[in-house]
């Protein structure tokens, strides 16, 4: 195996969304979805040199037998980048805690204008801080001893966490979903420029929920850390979750600040994949999407897909 089998392992992944912004593109070149998408995709793609030959990993996990060929058909997935941003920027610290975020256009982040959510904090605000000081962040983290408190003018601070589909912290700390937290902040019909999460093994749930409700179709981008026991194929399943929402890899690494003990091997694993994921099909429809996510219109009232949004002046100032 490439990478030997661990049990418990540890990802960063951050995903951009690229269907969404069709109806932007065409209001703002006068071109036609299609054609906006179509270059779109040759700006975030023209300066790759290792670009792979996209594998049938799902034909391949269906027909693994074993636990550890499916941890390195799951590894192979996270290492295989679908989309290049030729524009990064390391929000935070360089090491745990900070988030390489794309800001190449359609991505930049506008001033004033961007709007981001970050999950788990810890102790550690360096990413909230840094990218506050070009948008307006809301933080949550149930498991410090901070009330809700605005830090600074531009970071809002909840002792709340995210919970997901079979939430195990639910009984322990005050949990809400993300619809219910979009709803409470009325950013239904807000554009969420970064989604950061950092939960210590919950993103899973939360990301289910998230397609669940529909409101996936709200994000431009997503870093999550992930982690991993032995449900591999269950984890392979999730992704595709966010492909089917409309989210693509652009970059993994390993997190080599974390270090496990393998219970299969008897060996210390550091381990990391940062995953930075350039959101969905970039031939996809916004009607297409928004028909995808059926339970939306049950949950909410209004509607929240809609795109009626003022999305800022992607021309203008650049982080």
């Amino acid at each position: 195996m490439r990478m030997g089998l661990k049990t418990t392992l540890v990802a960063a992944v951050t995903f951009l969304a690229l269907t969404i912004w069709s109806r932007m593109f065409n209001y703002i070149h006068g071109s036609t979805p299609q054609q906006n998408l179509e270059r779109a995709n040759e700006v975030l793609m023209d300066t790759r040199d290792d670009w792979q030959i996209p594998h049938n990993f799902t034909r391949e996990m269906l027909n693994a037998t074993s636990i550890g060929d499916k941890w390195d058909i799951l590894a192979s997935y996270l290492e295989n980048k679908q989309v290049w941003c030729p524009r990064q920027k390391r929000f935070g610290h360089e090491g745990d805690g900070g988030k390489d975020i794309c800001v190449a256009h359609p991505f930049n982040l506008v001033h004033r204008q961007c709007t981001v959510y970050s999950f788990g904090i810890g102790d550690d605000f360096s990413f909230d801080d840094e990218i506050a000081k070009t948008c307006e962040v809301f933080s949550y983290d149930p498991t410090t001893k901070m009330k809700d408190h605005t830090r600074g003018q531009h970071v809002h601070f909840y002792n709340t966490g995210v919970k997901g589909v079979q939430s195990r912290l639910s009984k322990k700390y005050k949990m809400k979903t993300v619809l219910e937290i979009f709803q409470e902040n009325k950013h239904l019909h807000t554009i969420i420029d970064v989604f950061k999460i950092d939960v210590e093994g919950s993103e899973w749930g939360v990301i289910k929920e998230m397609h669940k409700s529909g409101v996936l179709s709200q994000i431009k981008q997503i870093s999550m850390e992930v982690h991993f026991s032995n449900k591999y194929e269950e984890y392979y399943q999730i992704l595709q979750l966010l492909e089917e929402a409309g989210f693509q890899l652009f970059q993994s690494e390993p997190n080599l600040l974390t270090e496990l003990l393998s219970k299969t091997t008897g060996r210390k694993e550091k381990f990391k994949i940062h995953l930075a994921a350039a959101v969905g099909n970039v031939t996809a429809k916004v009607s297409e999407r928004r028909n995808s996510a059926a339970s939306v219109e049950k949950l909410l009232a209004a509607e929240m897909i809609d795109r009626k949004v003022a999305v800022g002046n992607v021309t203008g100032e650049l982080v």
